[in-house]
């Protein structure tokens, strides 16, 4: 516990690259569900990007934030925070 290697920092930035991709997938889907008579070719797909920069950048900050920060709490086994499953 309380250790990192350099496997865990390229896995975060790859959880960092993968969150913002899995947010404009989900903006994509809102905008399916909820605008009547949605095209997908019909899409501004630029103006949606643009409205979403922030949200992307949030993201991958906090993705890849809570990754480091879970691999940084798990021991060896395993355990977040160094607890184990119960044998009885």
């Amino acid at each position: 516990m309380f250790k990192l290697t350099l496997g865990d920092f390229f896995r975060g930035l790859l959880i960092a690259v993968m969150t913002p991709v899995m947010v404009a997938f989900l903006a994509v889907m809102n905008r399916v569900i909820t605008d009547p008579g949605f095209d997908v070719f019909s899409l501004d797909f630029v103006a949606l990007l643009k409205e979403l920069t922030n949200v992307f950048i949030v993201s991958a900050y906090g993705g890849g934030s809570a990754y480091i920060i879970k691999n940084l709490l798990t021991d060896n086994q395993q355990n977040f925070l160094g607890i184990g499953s119960k044998k009885e």
